[in-house]
C-alpha cells in the first residue's frame, strides 16, 4: 500500500529532500516516485523469483530417476520392542511426550501418558 508521505509521519524524509528547488508537496512526489519504483522492481523480483520455483518445481517432477533401494534404506537398526532396555523405553517415551506437546495434545492427554509411564 502506497504511504501517505503528505501526512506528519514523513516529515522528517520530506525535510532531507527539500532545497532552494524543491519544496514540501515535491519532496512529497519525489518520495512517492523512489517508493513506487522500488516498489515495481520488487514486485518483478517476487515474479521472477515465483517463476524460478515453477520451472524447478517443473523439472523435478519430470526429472524420474531410479535409485537402488539399498541407497533410500533406512540404515537405523530397529530393535523389536520386547528387546528394548528400560533406558531405551524410557527414551522413547521422552520422545513422545516432547512430540506430543509440540502437537499441542491436551495437558490432561500428555499427563495420562505420564501416569502411565511412570507405573511401568
Amino acid at each position: 500500500m502506497l504511504p501517505n508521505y503528505t501526512t506528519n509521519k514523513f516529515t522528517d524524509a520530506r525535510q532531507r529532500l527539500i532545497n532552494h528547488h524543491t519544496n514540501d508537496d515535491q519532496a512529497a512526489a519525489i518520495l512517492t516516485n523512489i517508493w513506487a519504483y522500488n516498489n515495481n522492481k520488487n514486485k518483478q523480483c517476487w515474479a521472477a523469483r515465483l517463476a524460478e520455483e515453477t520451472q524447478a518445481a517443473e523439472e523435478a517432477k519430470s526429472n524420474h530417476s531410479f535409485i537402488t533401494s539399498s541407497v533410500i534404506k533406512d540404515k537405523a537398526i530397529v530393535i523389536k520392542s520386547k528387546d528394548l532396555t528400560w533406558e531405551q523405553l524410557t527414551e522413547a517415551a521422552i520422545c513422545m511426550l516432547e512430540a506430543m506437546k509440540d502437537q499441542e495434545w491436551l495437558d490432561d492427554h500428555i499427563k495420562m501418558h505420564i501416569t502411565f509411564w511412570s507405573a511401568l
